[in-house]
């Protein structure tokens, strides 16, 4: 199998096949399942990762996360917005 076939299956199936939203969505579950969350102050701005606004010299939630695997260790850090956070607090899935 060849770089052309492959790209024959994207142009007959589109950029939306199913395992292209499948990992994207099982990543981003796999960062909310194990991150744990804290409340600081943003001195360096940051972007919400929830509505996409600036967080700047506020209070907000910083989610990190720890991912292990065969090599070294990676970690991700996701910041909400206070009144966003709380609003998903109350909206997600247990």
């Amino acid at each position: 199998m060849g770089f052309d076939y492959l790209e024959n299956i994207i142009k007959h199936f589109g950029t939306n096949m199913m395992g292209a939203g499948y990992y994207a969505k099982r990543a981003v579950n796999s960062f909310y399942r194990k991150a744990t969350w804290k409340e600081k102050f943003a001195l360096v701005p940051q972007r919400c990762e929830l509505s996409d606004r600036r967080i700047w010299l506020k209070k907000a939630f910083i989610g990190t996360s720890v991912l292990t695997g065969p090599g070294s260790d990676i970690i991700e850090y996701r910041w909400h917005d206070a009144h966003e956070h709380t609003m998903w607090l109350l909206k997600r899935d247990r």
